[in-house]
């Protein structure tokens, strides 16, 4: 990782929106560069949204990692273990965004979206706004 590696985030660590108890402190580690859009489809987990390699977009924020340790951070709030990935929630990817087109890391959902709902619009912040 170097310090100018970019990370795409769609869910619940987006600014603006509530942090979830036990939220890593990002500032100094992340620095929010603006909006990005990127393939794949979104599901529902309960608290927080799963990513998976599939048709779609997704309409999330790009961020700039501007400390050597904020993907270290950011793997251990997504329980994403590059060493165990049958144990992992999530696994970082690489990835060509839609817009702007430059490349970011992505975590992917690394469960079963089996009764999950899918969120049709791609947008987390839209659907958390949706009457349920």
């Amino acid at each position: 990782m170097t310090v100018t590696d970019l990370l795409a985030l769609y869910g619940t660590l987006m600014s603006g929106l509530e942090p979830r108890p036990g939220a890593p402190e990002l500032a100094g580690h992340i620095e929010r560069v603006g909006e990005c859009l990127f393939r794949g489809a979104l599901y529902d987990a309960g608290f927080y949204p799963g990513l998976v390699d599939a048709p779609g977009t997704v309409r999330g924020e790009l961020w700039r990692c501007v400390a050597p340790t904020a993907l270290e951070l950011l793997d251990g709030w997504e329980d994403y273990y590059p060493d165990a990935l049958s144990e992992s929630m999530y696994v970082r990817r690489r990835v060509k965004l839609i817009a702007p087109q430059c490349d970011a890391w992505v975590y992917y959902w690394n469960l079963s979206i089996g009764g999950l709902q899918p969120i049709a619009s791609g947008d987390w912040r839209e659907h958390l706004s949706t009457p349920r």
